[in-house]
C-alpha cells in the first residue's frame, strides 16, 4: 500500500535546539589550542593582547548591540575553583598562626617558627624541582 494513501507527505524544517545562558539565547563555540598550550593561557593572551585594540575587543566592537562574548569552559571553572579556595583562606590562616602558638610556649621559639617557616616551604619546592616531582595533581603537565 502506498504511504500517500494514508498520510499527507510534506517537507519542512524543524527549528534547532535553542540554548539559554542566564535567560539569554546563547551560541556556544568550542575550540582547541595547538602545540599543547593551556587553554586559559591562550584565552588570557587573546583578551589582553594590545589593550583595547586586541582581536577579541575588535570583534566585540563589530557585533550588533545586545550581543556579547563571554569566557566559559576551563577558564570559568578555574575562576570558580579559585573562589572556593579563597573562601577557606581566613580559616587556613587562623589555623596556621594559632597552632604553633599552642605547641610552643616561649615567645622567642614562636618567632623562630614564623621566621623559618617560609624557608622550609622554599626548600621543599626546591627539592621537588630538583627531583622532577610534581607539586600536586593540579600542576602536573603531560
Amino acid at each position: 500500500m502506498p504511504l500517500a494513501q494514508v498520510a499527507k507527505l510534506s517537507l519542512g524544517w524543524e527549528p534547532g535546539v535553542l540554548w539559554r545562558e542566564g535567560r539569554d539565547y546563547a551560541v556556544t563555540v568550542q575550540g582547541d589550542v595547538v602545540r599543547r598550550r593551556p587553554g586559559p593561557t591562550v584565552t588570557a593572551q587573546l583578551w589582553s593582547q594590545r589593550g583595547a585594540d586586541g582581536p577579541m575587543k575588535r570583534l566585540m566592537a563589530r557585533m550588533p548591540p545586545g550581543y556579547q562574548i563571554q569566557i566559559a569552559g576551563a577558564v570559568e571553572k578555574s575562576s570558580k575553583g579559585q573562589g572556593a579556595i579563597a573562601a577557606g583562606v581566613p580559616v587556613m590562616l587562623f589555623i596556621i598562626f594559632t597552632l604553633p602558638d599552642a605547641a610552643v610556649a616561649q615567645l622567642l621559639a614562636r618567632v623562630l617558627v614564623f621566621l623559618t617557616g617560609p624557608m622550609g616551604v622554599a626548600r621543599a619546592a626546591g627539592a621537588l624541582l630538583v627531583l622532577n616531582r610534581p607539586f600536586g595533581f593540579v600542576a602536573r603537565w603531560a
